[in-house]
């Protein structure tokens, strides 16, 4: 499915918690053109950066003396990722919705990919013929596109 990627009708995105690029799929010989840069600064801070450097902590009445830390459901820094995650899902439901868009491609590593898919609209999530876990969020768009162009002759 992967290797028959409508050319100029699917966009690849490729993220971290703290950027994402997306690209319009101009076929295997011409590779890849920017659409839009996307920062999310946030997503590279620390929790203590971001606010907390610990759970709080509460004294039991249940236990003479006893204390127990409050457990949060995400640490701050995962928090972050969330909010990128659906910030990023709502940008491209919006050029969805404009058909900027026919298909859709992620390539993230396996941690925020799956954050990024489970925040996709259901009809967003319909087109979403591809995903990729790899850690390609640092690579220049020439050897991006070499490594896309790898894996959709493999695929």
């Amino acid at each position: 499915m992967a290797s028959h990627l409508p050319v100029g009708e699917t966009w690849i995105v490729v993220a971290s918690q703290s950027q994402a690029r997306i690209f319009r799929y101009l076929g295997l010989k011409s590779g890849l053109e920017l659409v839009e840069k996307i920062q999310h600064p946030e997503g590279r801070l620390l929790d203590r950066e971001l606010g907390a450097d610990r759970p709080g902590r509460s004294f039991s009445s249940a236990a003479a003396g006893g204390r127990s830390s409050y457990s949060e459901e995400r640490t701050p820094h995962e928090q972050q990722a969330w909010e990128f995650a659906r910030r990023l899902a709502g940008r491209l439901k919006a050029a969805r919705g404009r058909n900027e868009f026919r298909a859709l491609m992620l390539v993230a590593e396996s941690r925020f990919l799956g954050i990024l898919k489970s925040c996709l609209d259901q009809q967003t999530q319909k087109i979403l013929v591809a995903t990729l876990d790899r850690e390609y969020h640092q690579k220049s768009s020439s050897e991006l596109s070499r490594q896309i162009q790898q894996y959709l002759l493999s695929a």
